[in-house]
């Protein structure tokens, strides 16, 4: 008779002795890291690898982003901004090395099969789904490549305006706030680091700036199309002549017989928020200033205008060359009617 596991005998699952570490386990690791070690080194022979154009130091229009395989990482951090950074670069990745170490002492099963280990699988599957929703936020979030200059100027000063930057910044002969200063000379003034890091979180330098961070409204690369274009606003020789434009109140839509509707009256006044109060009111939501929803202003409407025309605390005034009499009444009813 002969004995399971002698010479001539099959051996099953049951007689199968397990595998060693060594010299088993680490031969057949060996192999499989030589086969890709070559797959690699034929495909880079092989095939061409795109490149971009050579760095230019001086092109702040670049932006840069990571390669798809660390977009998750990149994408982490948009969820701890600010002082939180911390916890997104070195925490959370400490912890999941952390679980890679101990999971062999955590999970000790020899089963191969992922329904008889439910930790380790449970924990694999999270990951897996974490990364590819990650993946996927960042890569949807990814705008494609400016490289023009001239072009993400001209989009930075669309948000400067959009953003309501004027409510409290003035810009030379261009009408605008009283409150934050002049930002006519700012490009002579400052570094495009420091404008950047400003308008992202003005107590990060300034701990008694009044002025919200925007990050979190606008984007990293919003912020610094704004900051381009501020850095473009020079005092100098070559343009001390030449006439500033002055900024103008956008058309107003109409009726056909010159009347105006109340959609179009709202429409107004909600044109007249975003340039002027958005910043410090976001959206009718909490910001530096009051909450501006529907039943928190208790106001009439000539207090209303008396707040606008005088300023009251940190809010500065909005004289009539900045809002009219006409889009001030329509600017009050866009905000009585905020839900």
């Amino acid at each position: 008779m002969i004995e399971p596991g002698s010479l001539g005998a099959k051996e099953t699952k049951a007689t199968r002795q397990p595998a060693t570490f060594w010299p088993e386990f680490i031969f057949i690791e060996a192999v499989v890291a030589l086969a890709v070690t070559l797959g690699l080194l034929i495909g880079a022979s092989l095939l061409s690898i795109p490149h971009e154009r050579i760095a230019d130091p001086i092109d702040s229009s670049y932006i840069p982003r990571p390669e798809w395989y660390f977009l998750f990482l990149f994408e982490l951090l948009k969820y701890f901004p600010g002082e939180l950074e911390w916890v997104g670069v070195a925490v959370i990745p400490t912890i999941v090395v952390l679980i890679l170490l101990l999971l062999p002492f955590i999970d000790r099963s020899p089963a191969r099969r992922p329904t008889a280990r439910p930790i380790a699988s449970s924990l694999a599957i999270i990951g897996l789904l974490g990364i590819v929703f990650l993946t996927y936020r960042a890569l949807a979030a990814t705008p494609p490549t400016v490289t023009s200059h001239t072009l993400l100027v001209a989009q930075g000063e669309k948000l400067f305006q959009e953003a309501g930057c004027l409510g409290c910044h003035s810009r030379g002969p261009i009408i605008g706030g009283n409150f934050g200063g002049d930002l006519a000379n700012v490009g002579n003034r400052r570094t495009l680091s420091w404008v950047h890091r400003f308008i992202e979180n003005p107590g990060r330098i300034d701990p008694d700036s009044k002025m919200p961070a925007f990050l979190g409204q606008l984007s990293h690369e919003q912020v610094e199309a704004i900051s381009l274009y501020l850095m473009e606003q020079r005092i100098g020789p070559a343009t001390a002549s030449a006439p500033v434009p002055v900024a103008t109140a956008p058309a107003k839509p109409e009726t056909s017989a010159g009347v105006k509707s109340p959609a179009a009256e709202l429409s107004i006044g909600e044109t007249s928020f975003k340039q002027n109060c958005n910043m410090c009111h976001p959206g009718g939501g909490v910001g530096v200033g009051p909450p501006l929803k529907q039943g928190a202003y208790k106001g009439t409407q000539a207090e209303f205008t008396k707040i606008i025309r005088q300023g009251k605390g940190a809010m500065p005034l909005f004289p009539p060359t900045r809002i009219d009499d006409g889009e001030l009444q329509t600017l009050y009813q866009y905000i009585s009617a905020l839900q």
